[in-house]
């Protein structure tokens, strides 16, 4: 499934894996896995601005603020939202002094996510993600928002350079709006809109008066992309009213319900995508010495599971053998050091893998494999230091068991005051005391008796409970024992699955909360209770209603692990198809069949390409199946992706006259050229059709130039190569560039038809044959891709 993680880099892009961001989450001062600082169980981990320094919001300043966002996808199916903080007095007022007040937030979002990473349904997996102390909406700033109307529809965007005045003709175009957008609104001024015809008495038209407005389009609330003016008429675009600007997508439409500081369950779930936007983070406020309020930002995160299949979801019960590959070390085993000479790899043996060796897990990718000329592979599991194929052990990722996740079930938790000395810890302790492996290096059977240790001493009297007394004596070492600063201790630690009951269940008068309550003097009783109260909900969710423990999963290392990099279309399985049938797929000239197959080939890597890097654009599996059946037609069954790649005899020139401003023989050909950019002599051939679905005239080649930002215009034959025509046909398509007609208007939710949809390109021109490909593509792809059918 598509994953990310939390937070991105300074620089706005994602981690390349989760040693960095681990980094940072091990400088977080305090809602450690497993361990909060307050002593008691913590089933998440706390993002603070020590890591994300750019999440926080203000009214104020917002511009430059990044949200966290989505870790998986799924979709969106709880939250509360809250107008602004709570604010609760804190502590006995003395006679004279104003109350403390502290700031906090219990605002959340719940996002459900199903992991399928096959058709069997022992190898799903139901989670939810859970967001904890979201910024209220006083935290954003407002704008006043403005939507393209029904009748906007197709309304001209126009340049913005910043030297316009009013009274001038219209700048040029640079593209559309479509029904929806939204946008936010700069400044307004009169533009000339330039009429062509003649009145009465044969003179032109004189120049017509137009309001225009600087506007920008609104994503998640920001501003995105370059100003432009556009019609501001009120048939055109209607205003909004003022909005929250910043707010992420799934928060605008939570806002648009009303309902706030109350548990939302949604009629119809909200999709959400991995790498959306989440929210940003809240201020908390604790009490300082000296009556000072001591302030932090952050926002707590779960990943829980109350799904039946757990754990033996983890012994990968489907078998499956596709997905990211790991390797496991095997003690023992020569290793070699890998010298290049003349450009031969020549290898040189070194010692055995030592103990401390064995047992190490790796990416295969990351240990840079290779095969040698007897077809064996390498790989490198340390600097300089290779490893033969005989040597390790290969790890599906869907064997999270091989990868040493471990299921730790908790008994109904009584106290949470407590929860740190629950059999959950002595087994977890005991657990990493043997996985160590004490039989290796010394550092290994240190750990290993240390781990071994703090078990026996919480358990004093082998009841399998650590006590009041003994918790209270071993508290520090406890903590100690859980943010080890071992490499392979904190994997471990990551990889436990705790079912243990959640914090968020049950209000203050719940049992659980009594000796807690019962250990704070009175004003910290009250401020605690109104805290528990403000902040369940999950009494009120039905999927999670139940007063029973959930697995709890380290946010980081599971999700990353579940990441599963599957391909929309499996490219080989689809060819072999492909294979079986190509006679009525292609020529019959062998040479020329064989063109025709490796040019689909190569469309095909490319959709794998463009759907995850243009994540705007939705696949569907009608979609892509017309759009196939339409580039068969458009490149003559593949061979070719533009007429005429080399440059034509004159006779055959003539063809294209009637796309020229100058040589075509009748008036209407040559207005129509000229209405479409082509406005010098031989622009007809310039910008004759190429790609897929054949870019033809300028002015679609400058559009394109805006969408994509290479310059179509001067290198028209850009078009023609596969890494630009694939996006080319996908986007025009989808948004009906070529022809105006969008897909969506013939292929959606109540109908698909291929015949009607022929018409955004051509007309009725072949549409019969055209429909009829696109059903032999669509049974193709139903068998060899994992593209949804539903919009």
């Amino acid at each position: 499934m598509e994953t990310r993680y939390p937070i991105r880099k300074a620089d706005g892009k994602d981690f390349a894996g989760p040693d960095e961001m681990l980094a940072l989450l091990r400088n977080e001062r305090h809602g450690q896995w497993l361990a909060g600082n307050n002593g008691m169980w913590h089933g998440g981990i706390h993002i603070s601005r020590e890591s994300a320094p750019l999440a926080v919001i203000s009214a104020e300043s917002a511009e430059g603020a990044v949200p966290l966002q989505c870790i998986a996808q799924g979709e969106i199916v709880a939250w509360r939202l809250q107008q602004d903080y709570h604010q609760q007095p804190y502590g006995e007022v003395a006679e004279g002094e104003e109350a403390i007040n502290l700031k906090y937030s219990s605002a959340f979002v719940l996002v459900r996510s199903v992991h399928k990473p096959d058709e069997n349904p022992a190898t799903w997996l139901t989670f939810y993600t859970l967001y904890m102390h979201l910024a209220p909406l006083s935290c954003f700033p407002k704008m006043m928002v403005y939507e393209v109307t029904r009748e906007g529809q197709d309304l001209r965007k126009r340049l913005y350079s910043g030297t316009e005045e009013s009274g001038q003709i219209a700048p040029d175009p640079c593209g559309k709006l479509s029904a929806g957008d939204r946008l936010t609104f700069f400044d307004e001024i009169t533009f000339l809109l330039q009429r062509k015809g003649r009145d009465n008495s044969g003179r032109a038209l004189p120049d017509k008066p137009a309001q225009f407005g600087l506007v920008q389009l609104l994503k998640d609330g920001v501003p995105t992309g370059d100003k432009f003016w556009t019609s501001s008429l009120p048939e055109h675009i209607a205003p909004q009213g003022e909005k929250y600007a910043y707010l992420p997508d799934w928060m605008d439409k939570a806002v648009q319900t009303g309902t706030m500081d109350a548990v939302v369950i949604p009629p119809q779930p909200i999709a959400i995508r991995a790498g959306d936007a989440i929210g940003f983070l809240a201020q908390d406020d604790a009490p300082f010495t000296g009556g000072a309020v001591q302030s932090d930002w952050f926002m707590h995160i779960e990943v829980l599971s109350n799904d039946a299949n757990m754990p033996a979801f983890l012994s990968n019960p489907g078998h499956l053998t596709k997905g990211t590959l790991y390797i496991e070390v095997q003690g023992g085993q020569p290793l070699y050091r890998c010298e290049e000479k003349d450009g031969k790899k020549i290898l040189t043996p070194l010692e055995n893998t030592s103990d401390a060796e064995a047992g190490k897990l790796l990416r295969r990718d990351d240990a840079k494999p290779w095969k040698d000329e007897a077809g064996i592979n390498w790989y490198l599991i340390k600097p300089e230091t290779w490893i033969k194929q005989d040597g390790i052990k290969e790890i599906i990722q869907h064997d999270l068991k091989a990868l040493r996740f471990t299921p730790l079930e908790q008994e109904p938790a009584k106290d949470f005051q407590q929860s740190l000395g629950e059999r959950w810890l002595s087994k977890a302790f005991n657990f990493i005391s043997g996985a160590v492996h004490p039989e290796r290096a010394l550092e290994s059977q240190e750990l290993s008796e240390y781990y071994s240790q703090i078990a026996k001493v919480l358990d004093a009297n082998g009841d399998g409970k650590i006590s009041a007394t003994e918790l209270k004596l071993y508290r520090t070492a406890v903590l100690q024992g859980l943010r080890h600063n071992n490499e392979e201790v904190e994997m471990l630690l990551r990889r436990l699955i705790v079912k243990h009951e959640s914090e968020w269940y049950g209000k203050s008068s719940h049992p659980r909360w009594q000796t807690l309550l019962g250990s704070l003097p009175k004003a910290g009783q009250d401020y605690a209770k109104i805290w528990i109260d403000n902040h369940e909900w999950m009494s009120q969710v039905p999927a999670l209603a139940k007063d029973e423990a959930v697995w709890h999963f380290h946010p980081v290392e599971f999700v990353h692990t579940l990441y599963f990099k599957s391909e929309l279309i499996d490219v080989d399985s689809f060819m072999s198809q492909y294979e079986k049938e190509h006679i009525s797929f292609a020529p019959k000239t062998t040479a020329l069949s064989q063109v025709s197959k490796v040019n689909l080939r190569r469309i095909l890597e490319n959709i794998n390409k463009f759907y995850p890097k243009h994540r705007e654009y939705k696949p569907n599996l009608y979609w892509v199946s017309y759009m196939l059946a339409t580039a068969r037609h458009e490149t003559y069954h593949f061979p070719s992706m533009e007429y005429f790649s080399e440059k034509p005899e004159v006779g055959d020139m003539k063809y294209f006259n009637k796309y020229d401003p100058i040589l075509a023989a009748k008036p209407f050909y040559r207005k129509r050229a000229i209405d479409n950019g082509n406005t010098k002599q031989g622009d007809g051939y310039k910008y004759r059709g190429r790609g897929c679905v054949h870019l033809t005239w300028k002015n679609n080649y400058q559009k394109a130039k805006e969408k994509f930002g290479a310059d179509y215009v001067m290198l028209p034959e850009l078009a023609a190569n596969f890494d630009h025509a694939v996006p080319i046909m996908i986007w025009g398509m989808d948004g009906g560039v070529f022809t105006g007609g969008k897909l969506s208007s013939y292929i959606n939710s109540k109908e698909i038809d291929y015949i009607r949809a022929r018409g955004i390109i051509n007309g009725s021109d072949q549409a019969v044959l055209i429909a009829s490909y696109a059903n032999k593509f669509q049974s193709i792809l139903e068998k060899t891709s994992n593209i949804p059918k539903d919009f």
